[in-house]
């Protein structure tokens, strides 16, 4: 037997279907500030604003100038002891396409992993959720 579970969005009733553990892309799913644990802020894409983060506890700026300015020049932080995270971008030639990529690296070692996406808001998000104030993200020394 399969079970279908549905969000809904708070403010226009739009639903979604939610597959394993992970929300739908662009969906807001967040507990709501200063409220009992359950009571969530669900926004559709449609409906995401500025009072929808600020409930949601989350920065206002989808997009953050410092990181796109500098993504070129590399960023990395210290997270978990030893680790280090690396964000990156770089562009298909054949395309023209931009891919924005985030590494996982235990110490100076190569990465052991890596994460590629498609837009600067999923990569700041990944980056959020490694280091959630992006100002210890740091430039790299070349």
């Amino acid at each position: 037997m399969t079970t279908t579970t549905s969000i809904v969005c708070n403010k226009c009733g739009r639903t979604a279907a939610v597959t394993g553990p992970n929300y739908p892309s662009g969906w807001l799913v967040h507990q709501r500030k200063n409220a009992p644990k359950g009571h969530l802020v669900i926004r559709c894409p449609d409906h995401i604003t500025g009072h929808s983060k600020r409930l949601a506890d989350l920065p206002q700026n989808s997009t953050s100038k410092r990181i796109t300015d500098n993504l070129d020049r590399g960023l990395w932080c210290n997270y978990a002891g030893h680790y280090i995270a690396s964000a990156a971008e770089s562009q298909d030639f054949e395309t023209g396409e931009t891919a924005y990529w985030l590494s996982y690296h235990a110490g100076k070692m190569p990465a052991f992993k890596s994460e590629c996406f498609g837009a600067i808001t999923d990569l700041i998000a990944a980056m959020r959720n490694v280091e959630p104030d992006l100002r210890k993200w740091r430039l790299s020394e070349t």
